[in-house]
């Protein structure tokens, strides 16, 4: 459990500072953001939405609110699902 906490932290952190250089057109830029148990995160942002994507899949945020998108993916790179 400590080790998932740690990875959703350092995957908002690495947002957090994305965001703040996120540019004022409408294209989202797309940075890798290091993480465990995936091959490849991307943080994706546009001015007024972000995603990330891991392994071909994407993880849709609540416009720049991606709480629950980092969590969906933490689960997918730990592997691990809550139903």
């Amino acid at each position: 459990m400590f080790k998932k906490f740690l990875v959703v932290l350092m995957v908002l952190a690495a947002s957090t500072f994305y965001f703040a250089g996120c540019s004022d057109d409408s294209d989202y830029e797309c940075v890798d953001t290091p993480t465990t148990g995936c091959d490849s995160v991307q943080t994706c942002c546009s001015t007024d939405d972000c995603y990330y994507e891991a392994d071909g899949e994407k993880f849709e945020c609540d416009g720049l609110d991606c709480t629950a998108a980092a969590t969906a993916l933490v689960d997918h790179c730990m592997g691990t699902t809550e139903e």
